[in-house]
């Protein structure tokens, strides 16, 4: 059966990359949490998709300037004004430490994006798996990247932690190349595997797992179920939990 994987925590509904997008992913049943890092200026690992954090609060900047306490300072309601009253912390920045001390509680896995296509962060990668290997997670742990060289980074920290390409266009024999390159998993735009299952069969027959992104219809998740991915990463959490 494929795992539910709330895209950014359970976005569709609540403030993405938030400690209360979560929260409330756990809350409605999925089974894994996507989610993205980014490197402060003090070298502080944060939860965010973009660079900028422009989009998502209420304050404007690139994260590689900010300190970690500046950023404290800012709530990322993503537009969303109208949440419950589950306390203003829910809804500020993350640490990878702060998730990770909660994600140890849960039973779950998690997808650890590294956002270094824009950034470099050369650091980041060795700081995340020690920050993952201190509580003893690596096995409900995946990273991924668009970024493959840092995926070779995190494989030459520790080539037993399970990682995943991350791609938006299609690529020749994914399954061979991931293989290739000792990596567990491939992460396609959801349309690429429902448009290639000759893609999905090379994976499977290579033991490769896909993970695709990011599926929010009915209609899209229950293909990629009927073809029987490992994963579907969804903002619609509730959405998705009716259909396995």
């Amino acid at each position: 059966m494929s795992k539910i994987i709330a895209h950014r925590g359970y976005s569709g509904r609540f403030p993405e990359n938030t400690m209360l997008a979560f929260t409330k992913a756990v809350e409605y049943g999925a089974q894994g949490i996507e989610l993205d890092i980014q490197l402060t200026k003090d070298k502080e690992i944060v939860i965010c998709h973009d660079e900028k954090i422009d989009r998502t609060s209420n304050a404007l900047g690139f994260i590689t300037n900010l300190t970690l306490e500046e950023l404290k300072t800012y709530e990322f309601r993503n537009g969303m004004e109208d949440l419950e009253d589950e306390g203003s912390e829910n809804i500020k920045i993350p640490t990878l430490v702060e998730f990770l001390d909660w994600f140890q509680t849960t039973d779950i896995m998690v997808n650890i994006e590294l956002k270094t296509s824009y950034f470099a962060y050369d650091e980041m990668a060795g700081i995340a798996v020690d920050l993952v290997k201190e509580r003893g997670l690596e096995d409900r742990v995946i990273f991924s990247s668009f970024n493959h060289f840092s995926i070779q980074a995190i494989k030459e920290i520790d080539s037993n932690i399970a990682c995943g390409f991350l791609t938006v266009a299609n690529i020749l024999n994914p399954g061979q190349y991931c293989k290739k390159y000792g990596v567990e998993h491939y992460h396609p735009m959801f349309v690429s595997a429902l448009l290639n299952p000759e893609i999905v069969k090379e994976c499977k027959d290579l033991n490769v797992g896909i993970n695709a992104y990011t599926a929010n219809e009915r209609e899209h998740i229950q293909a990629l179920l009927d073809l029987g991915i490992e994963g579907i990463i969804t903002n619609e959490v509730e959405l998705a939990m009716t259909l396995v």
